[in-house]
């Protein structure tokens, strides 16, 4: 065994068993890391799998959809009613009415805590809502004189001590049309939750195509619009809910 050491134009080692030994105990610690190595990638798409469960699962349950629009009748495309409306496979099949989701759910509280003030509570946004239209000008009715322009609306509600609370605010769009009754109309909101003229409600939500414009809702008939921030518009605060 020398003669092969010395053949390369090496020395031999003094211990060539010794030697050996060594060599063989690299090799079975190479062998063992690159098994747990395998076992490690092999492992890794489960343990990511098991996450990405784990973290679905936990969005999940802090989800909530979205409450349905409360329309509840079909029709034609001539604005004909159906009753009953259509099934599967039947011509107008699949519009909004065949579709009931979470439903709308409200609680109206008069006085609320004997602050002389009401509110109205959104039982699925967890939203409070002044219940009725924002008295702009104090005078303690519900008129014209109470519209105001985008950013007099904006400063009102951030302004606003209202049912004990000061953090109330301008809702954005989305909010303001997640009470609109889209199975109503005149106004197109649910009256025994809410007080509501028939006319537009500013929201918070700036016009992306033009700046100076915003976005409301007609609450006549529920259509949403973005115009001219100084047009005059009511106004209905809303604060985050518990």
């Amino acid at each position: 065994m020398n003669g092969v050491f010395e053949a390369l134009g090496g020395q031999a080692p003094g211990n060539t068993k010794n030697f050996f030994s060594g060599v063989f105990m690299m090799k079975k610690m190479e062998k063992e890391r690159k098994k747990w190595a395998g076992v490690k990638m092999a492992f890794l798409p489960a343990i990511f799998l098991g996450l990405l469960m784990w973290t679905g699962a936990a969005w999940a349950a802090d989800y909530n959809p979205l409450p349905d629009t409360g329309q509840t009748k079909c029709y034609d495309e001539e604005g004909n009613e159906i009753n009953p409306c259509p099934a599967p496979g039947d011509d107008f099949y699949g519009q909004d009415a065949n579709y009931q989701g979470l439903q709308p759910s409200f609680t109206k509280h008069i006085n609320f805590n004997g602050t002389g003030d009401d509110v109205t509570v959104d039982n699925n946004t967890k939203l409070m809502w002044m219940t009725g239209t924002a008295d702009t000008d104090g005078d303690g009715d519900i008129d014209g004189d109470d519209k105001v322009a985008w950013q007099d609306a904006v400063d009102y509600c951030d302004d606003l001590v209202y049912a004990g609370f000061d953090d109330w605010y301008l809702p954005d769009i989305f909010m303001l049309l997640t009470i609109v009754n889209y199975g109503t109309y005149s106004p197109a909101i649910d009256t025994t939750v809410f007080d509501c003229e028939l006319s537009n409600y500013w929201s918070s939500t700036t016009g992306a195509y033009n700046a100076d414009h915003a976005w409301d809702v007609h609450f006549r008939n529920g259509y949403d619009n973005c115009f001219i921030k100084t047009n005059y518009y009511y106004v209905r605060c809303v604060r985050d809910g518990s």
